[in-house]
């Protein structure tokens, strides 16, 4: 009897024992699948998600704004007063996400591919771009010493400060400093700027007008190279007749 009872305790802690080792490894388990996916989460998130964000923003299907033709007009004998010129056009779309960096090295990309005007450029778009170019040595325009003296002024909100601190910058570019940029520069800046006149999902116009079947035709093939870019059809307005005698014609050139 005394040896029953014996066998059946030893039976009762052997199945205790094997019982808590397999909550053991269940909750060792649990442990690591959880640590495996927390880890995976963080390399997702920390690693990779500046790239997925910019995967989301080129696969995502968002409305923006695009040039129309507006519709002909006629008098009474069917014949046309007004009408529109189609034109081949080259146009950049910016995304939010979009930095000054990545439109730098998508016009000198662009640069290459097409001719541009350098007519519109204004001294306060080479120093912008002189500091783009050269943003250390922008950093040194502006003393430490100027530095802590606005970081002091408790008046200053935090955007007010770089404000000031941006317009001292500006303001210290000398013009050997603007001067020194070739034509090619000159080119990537006079795109840069057309890039930066919008809104982010915007398309501005880059060239339009007095693009040429081969510039069409190239950035065309290159679309894959140029976040942004698309190749498309501009319209002007053109008056057809003398006739008429109030009103002026429009374009959507900007």
């Amino acid at each position: 009897m005394k040896k029953q009872i014996r066998k059946a305790n030893q039976a009762k802690v052997h199945q205790r024992k094997n019982i808590a080792f397999r909550m053991n490894f269940l909750f060792f388990s649990i442990f690591v699948l959880f640590s495996l996916l927390i880890l995976r989460l963080g390399y997702l998130q920390i690693v990779k998600g500046e790239d997925y964000s910019k995967e989301l923003e080129r696969r995502e299907e968002i409305g923006v704004n695009t040039s129309v033709p507006r519709g002909r007009i006629f008098d009474r004998m069917g014949h046309v007063l007004v009408d529109n010129d189609p034109q081949n056009a080259i146009t950049y779309t910016k995304m939010t996400s979009t930095s000054s960096r990545d439109m730098l090295e998508i016009a000198e990309k662009l640069a290459v591919l097409i001719e541009q005007d350098t007519k519109r450029i204004t001294p306060g778009d080479k120093r912008d771009f002189w500091i783009l170019k050269n943003s250390k040595e922008a950093l040194k325009k502006v003393s430490k010493e100027e530095l802590l003296a606005i970081e002091k002024d408790s008046s200053l909100s935090r955007t007010q400060m770089q404000s000031k601190i941006n317009t001292l910058t500006r303001e210290r570019v000398t013009k050997e400093e603007t001067s020194s940029f070739t034509d090619e520069e000159l080119e990537v800046l006079a795109i840069y700027r057309e890039m930066m006149a919008g809104y982010a999902y915007s398309p501005q116009i880059v060239k339009s007008g007095n693009v040429t079947k081969e510039e069409f035709a190239i950035v065309s093939e290159r679309l894959g190279e140029l976040p942004g870019v698309d190749t498309t059809i501009d319209w002007e307005r053109m008056r057809r007749s003398e006739n008429t005698i109030l009103g002026t014609t429009t374009s959507c050139k900007r």
